[in-house]
């Protein structure tokens, strides 16, 4: 039994460790994981910390954050004594241009998810919710301050077509349609 508890001690911090394993883990990282970003501040929020966290990866994180996931794991790792490694940087896949699927005038929600996600209100089962009643022409945009990426893979994997435009820090715009099947 002790063995196990030693064992659980030495988790690995990885790109893929979710946020809320990790600070389950070690607590004491909260204050670093949140000096890398201003968007980590949400991790306070309790309802964010419960839902959001237990779903977002360090490497997610990253990209919300604008953060090198270099820097976050090996400033991690360094803090309870594991040694540094080499993580490939991976770049955003969102592609520059805009897709040819994506007409404005094909929007069918707009929504602005910055005030639920402020209130600790995650959009995920109003936007799965709304999707259900889509056809493949029709599009969801989605509004935020930070990259929605755990979103943005939840709705790739389902096999949505998902667009981010990064144009405006202020305003990222996520478009998600379905795919033609």
């Amino acid at each position: 039994m002790n063995n196990n508890k030693l064992k659980n001690k030495t988790k690995l911090i990885t790109p893929d460790i979710k946020i809320a394993e990790l600070l389950e883990e070690y607590p004491q990282l909260e204050q670093k994981l949140i000096s890398y970003s201003p968007h980590f501040e949400k991790l306070k929020n309790p309802f964010l910390r419960r839902t959001v966290a237990r779903v977002t990866t360090l490497r997610q994180a990253a990209v919300i954050g604008g953060v090198s996931i270099s820097e976050i794991i090996n400033g991690l790792r360094k803090e309870i004594n594991q040694d540094e490694i080499l993580i490939n940087e991976m770049k955003e896949t969102t592609p520059m241009n805009k897709p040819e699927w994506l007409n404005e005038e094909k929007i069918k929600i707009d929504y602005d998810a910055t005030l639920d996600l402020q209130q600790g209100i995650h959009p995920i089962g109003k936007i799965s919710k709304d999707l259900e009643s889509f056809d493949s022409s029709e599009i969801f945009l989605i509004h935020t301050q930070f990259i929605p990426a755990p979103l943005i893979e939840l709705f790739k994997n389902k096999g949505c077509e998902v667009y981010t435009d990064v144009s405006d820090k202020n305003d990222i715009k996520t478009y998600i349609q379905k795919k033609n099947n």
